[in-house]
């Protein structure tokens, strides 16, 4: 029988009205699994690697405020021209009431936010877990279902949603204050499943004082399975800060080697260096060896360096190649004892082609026990890769803080001071450092 043109309307309102059913069970069901992951995720850790390109952008005129970035881009012959790189890696996993962050394999966490431990380049928390996690906490408002695109040959479901101002836990660090910012965004879900597979993200327009004019970000996730649980985790985090010079900031977040967080990593809030936190028990003391100040030492790499791979917070290993010797010439560390240190920066300059390692000595081993080793570059350069700081200059710094907050926040940092540190800059795009590699510093006061 043929269907009657009335008949064949109020199908279509009943098949639409059945969608849109649909789609909201499939949001709630969305907003159910992110709080049961919630539960699970502190017990989870991974190692959160950080790529960051700093691009120039070629303008015709410098801009006055973010309206005439908006209107450079869209300019005829606008482009960016990649300056420098990157590479960071931190430890990270999510508290009750934000993420929380260390270098890789230290044996502790604490409430420091990720720039604190960096110290230069912009940084954000959230793309773990507080981000999503927001979305579905009450934060996020109005969601309106946008259609079935498809994605990867499966069809997906996209929601819109908005987080107005005085909802918003999405801090900015300025550098007096810290504030809120709105921001929206979109999720593409699975129906079947209802997780998600896409989240984007963008900041209303930040404030004058702030190191950008927007940032918008955009989160690809997958499934990980840990302690017999699965649960989506973003495989990969773009995040694009456009500065107010014009200059544009991408990076790009990945999570890898997540492992069930251990009882013996201890967390702290607060704590100051080398301080305890509270209730935890407190390691018996190293032994110290004070050493004079300006005694030359020459430490010899045992691991090798590769700057295609390599990131700041990276551990490296060494030795002593010469006895460290007083000014009688007798021997206060021997020759050959075992040290251990961190990179603190691994970075690519395109023009002209340069690359900065920086390294930071924490331990010498002396009568079997690790102890403080207290040594600067003996020959060090004006300060660590000063053309990242002069791009870094052309933006505003906020000044980030820890916050009690869950949402995710923002800050960037000028190029940390030279301290204990030894800068090292090599010609061209790559350097390896063989094991063998010899550095040269000197003792120093802590």
């Amino acid at each position: 029988m043929r269907p009657t043109r009335r008949g064949s309307i109020l199908l279509l309102i009943a098949v639409c009205a059945a969608a849109q059913r649909d789609a909201v069970e499939v949001l709630a069901r969305f907003g159910q699994i992110v709080r049961e992951n919630a539960s699970r995720l502190p017990n989870c850790t991974c190692v959160e690697t950080i790529e960051r390109q700093y691009y120039r952008a070629r303008l015709a005129a410098t801009p006055r405020n973010c309206d005439d970035v908006a209107a450079e881009k869209k300019r005829r012959g606008y482009h960016l021209t990649l300056e420098s790189t990157d590479r960071l890696r931190l430890d990270v996993r999510a508290g009750a009431a934000a993420e929380m962050y260390s270098w890789p394999g230290a044996d502790r966490f604490d409430d420091r936010e990720p720039w604190d431990l960096i110290g230069y380049g912009p940084a954000a928390s959230g793309p773990f877990a507080m981000a999503l996690r927001q979305v579905v906490q009450g934060d996020a408002t109005d969601f309106a279902f946008l259609g079935e695109p498809e994605a990867g040959g499966r069809k997906l479901y996209q929601y819109s949603f908005r987080t107005p101002v005085e909802r918003s836990h999405y801090l900015i660090h300025l550098p007096q204050e810290t504030v809120a910012t709105a921001w929206e965004g979109t999720l593409l879900l699975d129906p079947e499943t209802s997780e998600i597979a896409r989240m984007t993200t963008r900041t209303s327009e930040l404030p004058p004082e702030a190191f950008a004019c927007e940032i918008a970000t955009v989160s690809d996730y997958g499934r990980v399975s840990l302690g017999g649980h699965e649960f989506p985790l973003s495989r990969e985090t773009r995040q694009r800060f456009i500065g107010r010079s014009g200059d544009e900031i991408e990076s790009v977040v990945t999570f890898s080697a997540c492992r069930e967080y251990r009882a013996e990593s201890r967390v702290s809030f607060g704590a100051g260096p080398g301080e305890a936190p509270a209730g935890a028990a407190k390691p018996a003391p190293a032994p110290q060896r004070d050493l004079p100040a300006g005694l030359p030492a020459t430490i010899e790499l045992t691991s090798g360096i590769d700057s295609a791979t390599a990131a700041g917070g990276d551990r490296f290993t060494g030795r002593l190649a010469k006895p460290i010797m007083d000014e009688r010439n007798r021997t206060l560390v021997p020759e050959g004892s075992a040290i251990e240190g961190r990179l603190i920066e691994v970075a690519v300059h395109m023009q002209p082609a340069e690359v900065a390692m920086v390294l930071h000595v924490e331990t010498v081993r002396i009568g079997g026990a690790d102890v403080p080793f207290h040594v600067a570059g003996r020959n060090r350069p004006s300060g660590p890769g000063e053309w990242l700081r002069e791009i870094l200059a052309s933006l505003t710094i906020g000044v980030g803080g820890a916050s009690a907050s869950s949402g995710p926040t923002v800050a960037a940092h000028p190029p940390a001071p030279e301290g204990e540190l030894n800068a090292l800059r090599f010609a061209g795009t790559r350097k390896v450092l063989e094991p063998g590699f010899r550095t040269e510093w000197v003792t120093v006061k802590p």
